[in-house]
């Protein structure tokens, strides 16, 4: 009698453990995760092995099992639609991706391609009439382009652009141009401000190099780091009084200010001038 009594006690806490495992996947599948169907086949055998040993008629095993039954088949229904969803989230998210890199390429075609072009054509232009020309387009570009949100930009691709750009304008003036580049990440991307923003100060910079240093060398370096970016613009000319950059200055601060960055303007008589750009990551956000 003891016998059938510890059988019969062992066989109730192994149902209860079988339900309890049961009762998990239900749980888990209306939470949305993902049920091992291996486990819930293993599951529901047991069951339907204590369930014969332990109910005494025949009727009330029948029901038992055909209960779980239903319970197991609803649950190997509900699981594709769980796989669906997942599946869709993940095709929804490399459409985006395939977006972002589309409209990427779009951005760096414009500066790389178009903007080269037209640079060219601003400093080599026959008369004004072709310059002022190449200018307009050139700026209907860049505002297009700083118009349209969610482009990213890497900073190997802004150090090019500008590296680019510079050494074109300068070059065109008469002043040779040293470039040098270093990255921790070059492949990290920033959103269209932040770049947009660098290239307008660097190219107020390259205004006042044209302009007012009497130069024949200068130097561009663009530091990327994992805290930030500084671009040092240095020169060999003849220094720059307050009085011919003050207002070029300001509006350059402003600029610097919209994203939070700090610049730093050093300059001696006839010693050149020095231009240090410095811009945290963690001022505005980027993508890492």
């Amino acid at each position: 009698m003891n016998k059938v009594l510890i059988f019969e006690l062992i066989t109730i806490l192994n149902i209860i453990f079988a339900v309890s495992l049961l009762i998990l996947q239900i749980w888990r599948s209306y939470l949305g995760k993902k049920l091992s169907l291996t486990s819930l086949v293993l599951n529901f055998a047991i069951l339907v092995l204590l369930a014969l040993q332990m109910l005494k008629t025949f009727e009330i095993q029948i029901f038992v099992i055909s209960t779980m039954l239903v319970w197991v088949l609803v649950l190997i229904i509900k699981q594709p639609k769980s796989d669906i969803q997942e599946k869709t989230i993940n095709d929804t998210l490399l459409i985006e991706q395939a977006r972002e890199q589309e409209r990427s390429r779009i951005y760096a075609n414009l500066h790389d391609d178009v903007g080269a072009k037209l640079l060219e054509l601003i400093y080599s232009a026959p008369n004004e009439e072709t310059k002022s020309t190449a200018k307009e387009i050139m700026s209907k570009i860049r505002n297009a382009v700083a118009t349209t949100t969610n482009i990213q930009c890497s900073v190997s691709q802004l150090a090019n652009e500008l590296h680019a750009e510079t050494k074109l304008r300068l070059e065109s003036a008469g002043i040779k141009l040293e470039f040098e580049s270093i990255f921790e990440n070059h492949k990290r991307s920033l959103s269209n401000q932040i770049p947009a923003t660098i290239s307008r100060i660097v190219r107020e910079l390259v205004n006042n190099v044209i302009k007012h240093s009497k130069a024949s060398m200068a130097r561009l370096i663009f530091s990327e780091t994992n805290d930030g970016i500084t671009i040092v613009l240095e020169d060999n000319g003849i220094g720059i009084l307050k009085t011919n950059h003050g207002k070029g200055l300001s509006t350059i601060e402003k600029r610097v200010k919209s994203i939070n960055a700090e610049i730093l303007c050093e300059s001696q008589r006839n010693k050149g001038t020095s231009y240090t750009l410095k811009y945290q990551y963690d001022a505005i956000h980027s993508n890492h």
